[in-house]
């Protein structure tokens, strides 16, 4: 049956994914490019809303330091904390609603918190809570990522989240049962020549109806599921005394490249910086913000600097080749990576078996169309935003936590098996997750268990292939044949290994 927290519902679970922005790694690089300094000392790191405990899990098992998860959903905390169990990651995930967490008398001190998917979907008092936890709970200088719903970019949306949450409520069907409806009637409704829907919205029905629905549920059903301006929420953060430092998304650093000239053009016009950022949310696409702030009273700079990571280091998700073949359509015009200064980079990043390198490194190494300092950082936080380049950790931190990730990845790999959808697996290396395919998943499972060449793998990937299709019957007549698909996959695989190895997952 339906069931409900505060209007936040519980008796779905949310979806098994990870988020590489709330990893400490990602935030160091963010933090520090802005010239401000991440907290020194052991890290002790706190996630309000852990959802399935994917990303719990994995930092606490790739980062030395102590995890802490709090999350009002039982069923998250017994799945976090089964995960936590079986591979030993040492996170400790609560199933506290965030009035009884701050009753803890033992929780400690923070210096790092993560809040996705928290702040619009909660109710006000929720909200209040979440700023007295981090006025109680977060150092000095401590450091907070957190995801909000804009306004701008869900302003067509509110009339059609508004109608599913009265259909989910209305009854005594589940929330499952309760969605389905809802979204039957939306798309009745359009059938129907609904004015509402003859726009945007309409387009956004469309992009919804092709969604998972356990994440629908989570992204559209509570009660309190809120947009705001940037400014408000910043407002409502700064009686915790935190101020804002930058986007958790690099490439919106670059306004050039997220808004467009001709939104540079207006931005400078704009004076208070609160309302230049939420102009933002106006200019550019997207509904979602994940943002980082700092608990500090000094004002905080908005230049980016490259020279306070020279020494930070940086490693390939992905072969060379295949990183090169990409573009990235930004606001500012396409980008080729097969050009400079994207190609050079790619390249330098995977010489020498494509060990991670210091951006000073980088630097040296006199890259074509990058000559100063600015313009490599760019074109490194245009890589790590689109996925083909990561932060890695300093040397002493990877030996600290290989066990730990082996231990995690074993886990991961074993429940590949049965298809469980937690698609990363846990870096040394970055410090953070590893998005890779069921496919590929199991090459590495098959390279683990002594397969040593492309059609070893892709036989033992095939097995377990056809048994998770024949367990499904998912198999239609007319696909390509699965085994002609595997041993493609695997020869792509053969591909990947050298930058597999460098991230200490082979």
């Amino acid at each position: 049956m339906r069931r409900e927290v505060d209007g936040y519902v519980t008796d779905v679970q949310y979806v098994f994914d990870y988020y590489k922005e709330i990893a400490p790694s990602w935030l160091r690089l963010l933090v520090q490019s802005r010239g401000l300094a991440f907290p020194s000392g052991p890290l002790r790191y706190l996630e309000l809303g852990y959802g399935t405990g994917v990303s719990l899990n994995l930092h606490a098992a790739a980062n030395p330091g102590e995890f802490w998860g709090s999350d009002v959903n039982r069923d998250h905390a017994a799945t976090a904390n089964a995960l936590a169990a079986n591979a030993a990651t040492g996170a400790k995930a609560l199933g506290l609603a965030f009035a009884d967490l701050l009753g803890r008398a033992d929780l400690p001190q923070f210096n790092v918190v993560a809040a996705l998917g928290v702040w619009s979907w909660v109710s006000d008092a929720s909200r209040r809570q979440v700023v007295e936890i981090l006025r109680r709970h977060l150092v000095d200088g401590g450091i907070v990522c957190l995801s909000s719903l804009t306004l701008a970019g869900n302003a067509e949306l509110i009339g059609l989240q508004r109608l599913l949450r009265r259909v989910a409520v209305s009854g005594e069907a589940t929330t499952l049962a309760g969605l389905d409806r809802g979204l039957q009637l939306a798309a009745a409704l359009k059938q129907a020549g609904s004015a509402y829907f003859a726009g945007g919205a309409g387009a956004l029905l469309d992009e919804i109806m092709r969604a998972r629905r356990d994440y629908l549920v989570h992204e559209y059903l509570h009660a309190h599921w809120r947009p705001a301006l940037f400014s408000d929420t910043a407002t409502e953060l700064a009686e915790a005394g935190l101020q804002f430092v930058a986007s958790a998304y690099p490439l919106h650093h670059y306004d050039e490249l997220s808004v467009g000239p001709k939104g540079v053009a207006l931005l400078e016009g704009i004076a208070d910086p609160l309302l230049q950022e939420t102009a933002r949310d106006f200019l550019r696409k997207g509904r979602l913000r994940y943002d980082i702030f700092i608990k500090q009273g000094a004002p905080v700079r908005r230049a980016v600097d490259p020279a306070a990571i020279r020494e930070q280091q940086l490693v390939l998700l992905q072969p060379s080749r295949r990183a090169k073949l990409q573009r990235l359509h930004s606001a500012g015009g396409e980008l080729a990576f097969d050009a400079p200064p994207f190609a050079g980079v790619i390249d330098f990043l995977a010489s020498d078996s494509y060990r991670p390198k210091t951006l000073g490194e980088l630097s040296e190494a006199g890259l074509e169309g990058a000559t100063t300092a600015a313009e490599l950082l760019r074109a490194v936080m245009v890589l790590l935003d689109d996925g083909i380049a990561s932060p890695a950790q300093p040397a002493a931190a990877r030996h600290q936590v290989t066990t730990a990730c082996h231990r995690l990845n074993r886990e991961l790999l074993q429940r590949s098996l049965e298809s469980e959808p937690i698609e990363v697996l846990a870096s040394p290396v970055s410090g953070s997750g590893v998005p890779l395919s069921l496919p590929q998943r199991l090459f590495v499972l098959a390279t683990h268990q002594g397969a040593r060449t492309a059609d070893q793998r892709a036989r033992s990937a095939f097995d377990a292939l056809q048994a998770q299709a024949a367990e499904r019957q998912s198999h239609r007549p007319g696909q390509e044949p699965l085994s002609t698909a595997v041993l493609k996959e695997a020869l792509l695989f053969n591909e990947q290994l050298p930058c597999l190895a460098a991230l200490g997952l082979i």
